[in-house]
């Protein structure tokens, strides 16, 4: 949704970070992980203004800013689980609400 870096908007009420893990046990069912790639991707597609319904910028009145993607190797989990609490720690001590998007639902765990 173009939506600003944390050092562009330090002030930011939501973090959006990515989570692209997944357990990666089995050999072909994968794909959680392309989570935050594809959701950014599709986000392109929207406008900031959708008139008349919404005369606003939603990512400008809510001050989102987008931490990217934590950088996680799929199937390292206590790895990733630590790298995962730590950026979430680094957005709330900011006093940005965290938004997650990808990964699947072992990732809420940290």
């Amino acid at each position: 949704m173009r939506a600003p870096g944390p050092e562009t908007r330090s002030n930011s009420r939501i973090g959006v970070v990515g989570i692209p893990f997944d357990c990666g046990a089995h050999p072909v069912r994968v794909g959680a992980r392309l989570g935050p790639a594809a959701i950014r991707d599709q986000s392109q597609l929207l406008r900031p203004f959708n008139p008349p319904d919404f005369d606003f910028d939603a990512i400008a009145k809510l001050q989102v800013a987008d931490w990217g993607d934590v950088d996680v190797v799929p199937g390292q989990i206590e790895d990733a689980f630590q790298k995962i609490e730590r950026v979430i720690s680094a957005v709330l001590a900011t006093g940005a609400l965290p938004l997650t998007m990808g990964g699947d639902g072992a990732g809420t765990l940290p």
